[in-house]
């Protein structure tokens, strides 16, 4: 008996020391809290920047600025020719030249592979935010041309083309091509979270970015509900428990979007 119980405690030592390294190496979101300065960038929307598109909009968030434009024609993918009920939403991405510390060679006859992966995560998306019965033989394009990046800036690129949506919806109704409250289904925004020696950053600028551990994008409807989370350990791997710090944190990050975009569409509807 004796023997048994001696077995029994050295276990429960054994448990508890092995806990408590654990605990040590991967300490809860709850119990470091972000410092001050790896908090989200506030973010601002400026819309009509450009006079010609449906709808367009400058988005600030500190030194990465993206002109987003939103277009509403009649192309629609070759697979949907035979599908009169619904339409298509796409979108568009490129850095201009001087968007860069070092000037970006323009991409003029096919997208890069990094391009072509943003333009997608984009695209799947804003189809999730849009009722594409709403829309019929149409398609909403958008385009997001980057004038200034310092980081975030697929992330950004998918918050102005909420703002522009927004801001075409409004005007399609007015112009009679969409009934009231039938195009947007959900609210989206995007933030990018950065872990780096054991800290997450949101919405990380490029010198952070540039080096972190892991990198992974989180987009978001209005609900608290996940659109898309898509990370990669590009230094370091990391466990399931900071995978839901990542989590929690995109999601509070998120909250000061969703205000902004609702202050826009507020705005939006005051300028009818």
């Amino acid at each position: 008996i004796s023997c048994y119980y001696s077995t029994y405690f050295s276990l429960l030592t054994f448990h508890f020391n092995y806990y408590k390294v654990v605990a040590m190496n991967h300490p809860p979101l709850s119990s470091a809290p972000i410092p001050a300065n790896h908090t989200m960038r506030s973010i601002e929307f400026a819309h009509d920047y450009t006079p010609h598109a449906l709808a367009s909009v400058l988005t600030k968030a500190d030194r990465t600025q993206i002109i987003t434009a939103c277009n509403y024609q009649g192309d629609i993918p070759h697979w949907m020719r035979t599908d009169k009920t619904r339409g298509w939403v796409n979108a568009e991405y490129s850095l201009l030249p001087s968007s860069t510390h070092i000037r970006h060679k323009r991409e003029r006859h096919h997208p890069s592979g990094r391009t072509f992966e943003i333009q997608r995560m984009l695209s799947r998306a804003l189809r999730s935010a849009v009722n594409l019965n709403a829309i019929p033989q149409q398609t909403l394009l958008f385009d997001c041309d980057v004038i200034s990046a310092d980081g975030g800036t697929r992330t950004t690129s998918l918050n102005g083309c909420m703002a522009a949506l927004i801001l075409a919806n409004h005007r399609l109704v007015a112009q009679g091509k969409v009934a009231h409250n039938s195009l947007i289904t959900n609210t989206i925004a995007a933030v990018s979270i950065a872990i780096k020696d054991g800290q997450l950053f949101a919405d990380p600028n490029y010198e952070i970015d540039s080096t972190a551990d892991a990198d992974i994008t989180v987009v978001m409807n209005s609900h608290g509900e996940l659109v898309e989370f898509q990370g990669c350990a590009e230094q370091k791997t990391f466990s399931h428990h900071m995978m839901m710090d990542v989590f929690e944190l995109a999601q509070s990050s998120l909250t000061a979007v969703f205000n902004q975009l609702e202050e826009f569409k507020h705005t939006i509807e005051g300028t009818a």
